[in-house]
């Protein structure tokens, strides 16, 4: 099944340009984490032909809508990773190990956007460029391991 569960941003570092995967109409668009679980993995693939881009990915946002104030506390603790994929769909799991790790940190206050709760976009900057070469689909894979749980409602 094809996931596309949230707008996605790339920062290059060709200039200060940007690329946005999706039309930008989709709204209430949740993170890539469950924020309800203790702990969550997830994984979604992006089209080239949504990406439509050859160069490095320096950060990603997503979009955001938190209504809770322990919403940070409980769901800092992040792993990123990004991958190559010919296939235009996810049957299975990509193997972590076959994926490359570009962010492995806790989120701060400031990488939101707007305040906690909030909504806005949250933005990542990665702790290892990634280079895309344009002509394959892009797979990110998120793992949030705060120990405790929370809600985007609390």
């Amino acid at each position: 099944m094809r996931l596309i569960p949230l707008l996605l941003l790339l920062c290059l570092t060709l200039g200060a340009e940007t690329v946005q995967i999706g039309s930008g109409a989709l709204v209430n668009q949740s993170l890539p984490i469950e924020a309800a679980r203790v702990y969550s993995y997830s994984q979604q693939l992006y089209l080239a032909s949504e990406i439509n881009f050859t160069g490095s990915i320096n950060s990603l946002a997503f979009q955001y809508s938190v209504a809770g104030n322990i919403f940070l506390a409980n769901n800092s603790a992040w792993k990123i990773w990004l991958g190559l994929a010919d296939q235009d769909h996810l049957a299975n799991w990509f193997p972590v190990d076959s994926l490359a790790l570009v962010f492995n940190g806790v989120l701060l206050a400031q990488d939101f956007s707007g305040t906690l709760p909030g909504q806005g976009w949250l933005t990542v900057t990665l702790d290892e460029p990634f280079f895309y070469p344009g002509n394959r689909n892009l797979l990110v894979a998120v793992d949030e391991n705060t120990p405790g749980s929370s809600s985007t409602d609390r």
